[in-house]
């Protein structure tokens, strides 16, 4: 997933009700502390959910959450990009702020990893034959059919029951049904647009549990349930996409993109040495 996706989207008005963590950058000119609030984190992740396919969990999206206001922060005191850090605090209206913020942190990421990132690129298209085909044993594409069933964004635990009960009851149906998968998708799939498509999938377009599932399937074989972050999946291994017919281009960008994050977040987690961050409900994380 790009670094910047999970931040691209306006976010309401946050209110603010109890604190996650409080932060201050000791190496601003007038130290100010900042706070995260669990309200703040959970309208950002309900909305990241509901946006894409392949959501992070709860503790992952609140590292990169964190990691990003403090990238923040960090920006609004470099004075090659903005002269006055008080700037941010008077934008008023909460949505130009928000973009403001991303504005900064992509600026500040782009500054300090130009050099990094070039390089990354030109190693990227230069990869041989042979590196791309061991690259692509580990992180195959899949064709796949699958039936999907949903539980509301942020379920109760009854909701999340009730998508067990449902998937277990399709699943038991699938089994021994003698019709073609693919009209198993239109009678059952909450998700029926996409659940036959007959594409290619990559590692980024497949949720982890089910990517790592299709790994140990063989063609032609049915999964059982899969829960994944929007319920759970039943899913047919159509084909293991031989690299002879593989998007090569793309197995490139996936491993330009892995590595960029690693750079990426490499840079960001090292400013956290310095800031003063005191962690005051991070178990509400939990709750998300």
């Amino acid at each position: 997933m790009n670094f910047f996706l999970l931040f691209s989207i306006f976010f309401s008005p946050f209110v603010h009700s109890k604190v996650l963590v409080d932060y201050t950058y000791l190496k601003a000119k007038k130290p100010l502390k900042k706070s995260i609030s669990l309200d703040e984190v959970k309208k950002a992740y309900e909305i990241v959910k509901k946006s894409t396919f392949n959501a992070p969990s709860t503790e992952k999206f609140f590292n990169d959450y964190l990691r990003f206001k403090l990238g923040v922060e960090v920006g609004l005191n470099e004075k090659s990009l903005v002269k006055s850090p008080e700037i941010d605090q008077m934008i008023v209206n909460p949505f130009l702020r928000q973009a403001f913020q991303q504005e900064v942190y992509k600026a500040l990421a782009e500054q300090k990893l130009k050099n990094k990132t070039k390089a990354l690129d030109k190693r990227a298209g230069n990869l041989s034959k042979r590196a791309l085909e061991r690259l692509y044993s580990n992180e195959p594409e899949f064709n796949i059919f699958f039936i999907s069933v949903f539980h509301p964004v942020g379920p109760s635990k009854e909701q999340i029951q009730e998508a067990k009960a449902r998937v277990n009851k399709i699943y038991s149906s699938v089994a021994k049904s003698k019709k073609p998968f693919i009209e198993l998708v239109a009678l059952y799939s909450d998700d029926k647009t996409n659940g036959f498509l007959n594409i290619n999938r990559s590692q980024a377009e497949i949720p982890p549990a089910v990517y790592s599932q299709l790994k140990k399937m063989k063609n032609g074989q049915i999964s059982r349930p899969i829960r994944i972050p929007s319920g759970y999946a039943i899913v047919k291994l159509n084909q293991k996409v031989p690299f002879s017919e593989a998007n090569h281009i793309a197995v490139k960008a996936n491993y330009f993109n892995k590595k960029r994050t690693e750079i990426f977040n490499s840079y960001f987690d090292s400013l956290k040495k310095d800031f003063r961050i005191n962690f005051v409900n991070k178990d509400l994380v939990k709750t998300l």
